[in-house]
């Protein structure tokens, strides 16, 4: 079994700081985390974009690769959509 987990797939808009990098399409990414897990993303296809001025937020509306290891003692699943965070 792969310590990283499963790849799954979502369709979801991620929040990113106004001087933020957005990761390149296509290429694996790590610092982030999903359901209390640290893991890598992949941005497969971008829809839209928004912007969220009180915030200071760009959400970019995109179709995603994410790992998920179920197994793991951190894994915490929510009843929700899962809320995906930068972490630097």
């Amino acid at each position: 079994m792969n310590e990283k987990g499963c790849i799954r797939n979502l369709d979801q808009n991620i929040p990113f700081n106004l001087y933020s990098d957005i990761p390149p399409v296509g290429m694996w990414r790590d610092g982030w985390t999903i359901y209390n897990q640290d893991t890598k993303i992949r941005i497969n296809k971008i829809y839209a974009l928004s912007w969220n001025e009180r915030k200071g937020l760009l959400y970019v509306k995109c179709n995603f690769d994410y790992f998920i290891n179920e197994f793991s003692e951190d894994y915490k699943k929510e009843a929700n959509k899962p809320n995906l965070k930068i972490i630097k």
